[in-house]
């Protein structure tokens, strides 16, 4: 045995390597096999879940689809709350109604409409709906249908409320609920009724928000006019007869006079120049009376914001007519033209006035303003102001060639006594201190009717 290993000592030795060899490449193959199994039950396992959501219609996306109809219906809930800024001069009294009664002011806003558009009148042998009315001339509703129209309303609020109570009681018995049955409470009619009296309380209470007689002696006068108020505040345009509306416009004229609303205008004769002048002795004719009662309003916003600026008197005023918007048919747009004397701080703030009315739900836009500023005295103070600081621009820049190798702290002393010397007035206003100063402004007020019930205002045009 010893004598065969000595003579294939090379045979053995190479056997032993190819069997080492061997051995190292199985344990590894067993290894890799271990791996490879374990990642093949793995794709295996992820293949199976993938049949089976795909087969259950079950999307990855699903998920961002939801947020992205979450958004997409709160980017509309912010798009309508900017538009009702435009133009809604009752939106605050409105809100506070709303808020009174419980309710919404889209629900307010869309029961509102529903009722406009299923409420008819008795006509003959036929009934007709408002929108019908309100096309043809005179564009005017009966008091006593008008009158009805807006009681039912109110009444279905009310029902509204109470139908919500009778719902919940019922749940928390476990009973069946037929709204059918239920009839308006006493209860929710007072309290639909007192916000009613409350909104036009509120816009009594607050100053200078309209000079409209909002209790006139007259009761069926004084329900008109505030079943008129409410209706707009809801979506639907004011309506007048030729006289009535003659009287609104020579009543409302009498008392921005009477109030000073317009600073510098203090004759009818000008008034009327400056808002309407052709209806002096003669009715406004029935076609016209929906531009009138648009436009008073936003006349009366823009005289407040005059009056409460210091330092202004107006010479001249003018408007263009209602229009659509560019490219849009939800907008109107008035565009008025204005002349004021004033100081230059008077016609800064006139114009913060205007941009902060966003506030109060009312968009005005600045399209162009021209100002002719200064007296000759203040012409002739700033000459001499602008003299003396180029001489003195050019005595520094000599001084600082003089002293350009000293140290900061030598220049700066050197150059105290100059610095002294400067106008301590520097920064303030020179021109436009006093009432020489004339500006002309034409601004834009957008109005948007994209939700009333009505809008033959347009149609008008």
């Amino acid at each position: 045995m010893g004598t065969f290993f000595k003579k294939n000592i090379f045979f053995f030795v190479i056997f032993s390597v190819v069997f080492g060899i061997s051995v190292f490449l199985l344990v590894m193959d067993i290894s890799m096999y271990g791996e490879i199994s374990e990642s093949t039950e793995k794709i295996k396992a992820a293949t199976e879940n993938y049949d089976r959501e795909r087969k259950a219609k079950v999307h990855p996306v699903d998920q961002n689809a939801d947020k992205i109809d979450e958004d997409t219906v709160e980017l509309k809930k912010q798009v309508i709350e900017l538009q009702r800024k435009f133009g809604g001069q009752y939106r605050k009294f409105l809100l506070v109604f709303a808020k009174e009664t419980g309710f919404t002011e889209d629900v307010l806003l869309s029961e509102f409409k529903k009722h406009f558009d299923e409420y008819k009148v008795k006509n003959g042998e036929r009934e007709e709906t408002l929108a019908e009315i309100l096309n043809r001339n005179p564009y005017y509703i009966k008091d006593q249908v008008f009158f009805r129209f807006m009681d039912d309303y109110r009444e279905k609020l009310a029902l509204r409320l109470t139908v919500a109570e009778e719902k919940k009681k019922a749940e928390s018995k476990g009973q069946d609920f037929d709204e059918e049955k239920v009839k308006a409470s006493d209860a929710n009619r007072k309290k639909i009724e007192t916000a009613y009296n409350n909104f036009f309380i509120n816009i009594i209470k607050e100053p200078l928000f309209t000079v409209e007689d909002l209790a006139p002696g007259d009761m069926n006068v004084r329900t008109r006019v505030r079943n008129d108020i409410f209706a707009c505040a809801l979506g639907l345009p004011r309506t007048k007869r030729p006289l009535d509306c003659y009287t609104y416009l020579l009543d409302m004229q009498r008392e921005f006079i009477a109030k000073r609303l317009i600073p510098g205008v203090t004759d009818l004769a000008t008034l009327r120049k400056f808002t309407y002048d052709q209806y002096e002795t003669d009715n406004p004719k029935s076609a016209d009376i929906p531009e009138i009662l648009l436009a008073m309003p936003v006349y009366e916003d823009i005289a407040k914001r005059l009056r409460s600026v210091e330092d202004l008197e107006v010479t001249e005023m003018s408007k263009s007519g209602p229009a659509p918007a560019p490219a849009s048919d939800k907008y109107l747009r008035y565009t008025f033209k204005l002349k004021i004397n004033c100081t230059m701080k008077s016609i800064r703030t006139f114009v913060n006035k205007l941009h902060a009315a966003y506030n109060d739900d009312r968009v005005y836009a600045v399209r162009w303003i021209s100002v002719n500023a200064g007296s000759e005295n203040e012409l002739a103070e700033l000459k001499k102001i602008l003299e003396s600081q180029s001489n003195g621009a050019q005595n520094m820049r000599q001084n600082y060639r003089r002293y350009g190798n000293r140290t900061a702290a030598e220049t700066q002393t050197a150059l105290t006594p100059y610095l002294n010397s400067l106008d301590p007035k520097y920064g303030t206003a020179i021109v436009g201190k006093t009432k020489g100063v004339t500006a002309e402004l034409d601004f834009d007020y957008y109005i948007y009717i994209g939700e009333r019930v009505h809008t033959y205002q347009v149609n008008q045009q």
